[in-house]
């Protein structure tokens, strides 16, 4: 009886192992996939205060990735920085992972602005707007 019972347990704690190594394994394997981009250069916005699970949503609902569960599930897995607001670049080839890294290091696109001598503040929001 006992026996039996300790069998079971090894059963089920092996199963367990094997669905959370599958479970790893295939978030991994998405993060380092290439994400579809439109167009040869795609400028991505991050509006302020977004989170890695509307980041997941947006990036889904673009058709960039597959499914927004493996940014979710490797968020709630691991000590991820806050993600940094912006536009960013993003260049075909670019996984899930490496757009992840420039979220958190706040690698944004820098817009360069001149701001011509003797005109009022007015006309400088006009020209950056």
């Amino acid at each position: 009886m006992l026996y039996r019972l300790m069998l079971k347990l090894l059963v089920l704690a092996v199963v367990t192992v094997s669905a959370a190594a599958s479970l790893l394994f295939w978030v991994n394997s998405e993060l380092d996939k290439p994400m579809v981009v439109p167009g040869d250069d795609y400028v991505f916005n991050v509006p302020s205060g977004s989170s890695l699970s509307l980041l997941a949503i947006q990036l889904a609902g673009l058709g960039m990735v597959e499914s927004r569960y493996p940014l979710r599930i490797y968020s709630r897995l691991t000590d991820i920085p806050p993600i940094q607001a912006g536009d960013y670049l993003v260049e075909p080839g670019t996984s899930l992972r490496q757009l992840l890294d420039k979220l958190i290091k706040g690698d944004v696109i820098r817009y360069q602005v001149t701001f011509p001598e003797g005109r009022a503040v007015l006309e400088w929001l006009a020209i950056v707007n």
